[in-house]
């Protein structure tokens, strides 16, 4: 009979205040998220973009020779 109540008073004292067993809960780890490199320092221009003026008005042919030598030495 004694034996009885203490089981039914286990029981009881476990459905009034359950003991909280701690259960590993596997916390999801966060994934470190890969930091984009840093921009590239601004190269400075080169100098052949800069628009060089070139003399238009006179062009020399430098490939192809002028004509009037073909005739003559034909």
């Amino acid at each position: 009979m004694f034996n009885k109540r203490e089981s039914n008073f286990e029981e009881d004292f476990n459905k009034i205040t359950p003991i909280p067993i701690p259960t590993p809960t596997p916390t999801p780890t966060p994934t470190p998220t890969p930091t984009p490199p840093p921009p590239p320092p601004p190269l400075p221009l080169p100098p052949t973009l800069t628009p060089i003026p070139t003399p238009t008005s006179t062009p020399t042919p430098i490939s192809t020779p002028p004509s009037n030598t073909t005739t003559s030495s034909t």
